[in-house]
């Protein structure tokens, strides 16, 4: 019952066992507290998560730390306010490093202008875009077998009921 930064430490120990500093892993966790009106971010070498507000700005909430298996762990924290409205988006280091049919990565701000363009859906509707324009975008298209792993979530805040 330690939380986040326990887990990693375990799951770091144990990658450490099974590969002895060869096998890295990035790992995150973002926990969003309606309770509090908080999220909290742990990271061990993933990229930023977003936060996109109601008025369509962009928020990175980074949190550096190194990679699981890399040795000495290091968890990078923060936390900060979330609010009804607010889209938060957190996705594997596959899709900024994600090769184009221009032959150059999506990038970080590729990645946020995707997100942009989800502003004005409802969150399964910005979930299925996201989805087809990634496969899109990609070097090969859709069908092209990705050369790293590619996940990402999407969850909204949604306004109390009236």
């Amino acid at each position: 019952n330690g939380g986040p930064k326990e887990a990693m430490q375990i799951l770091n120990c144990l990658l450490l066992e099974l590969g002895s500093d060869r096998y890295w892993m990035t790992f995150s966790v973002l926990e969003l507290d309606l309770l509090k009106s908080e999220f909290r971010f742990w990271n061990a070498g993933s990229p930023p998560a977003y936060q996109m507000h109601l008025d369509g700005t962009i928020q990175s909430i980074a949190a550096r730390g190194a990679p699981l298996g890399s040795g000495a762990l290091t968890v990078g924290f923060v936390s900060g306010p979330l609010a009804p409205g607010d889209r938060f988006f957190a996705y594997t280091d596959g899709l900024p490093e994600m090769n184009l049919a221009e032959k150059k990565s999506l990038g970080q701000k590729g990645v946020r202008r995707l997100l942009q363009n989800t502003r004005d859906l409802e969150a399964g509707e910005a979930r299925t875009t996201l989805a087809a324009q990634v496969g899109e975008l990609r070097e090969g298209g859709p069908t092209q077998a990705l050369a790293d792993d590619l996940t990402f979530v999407l969850v909204d805040i949604l306004k109390p009921a009236a």
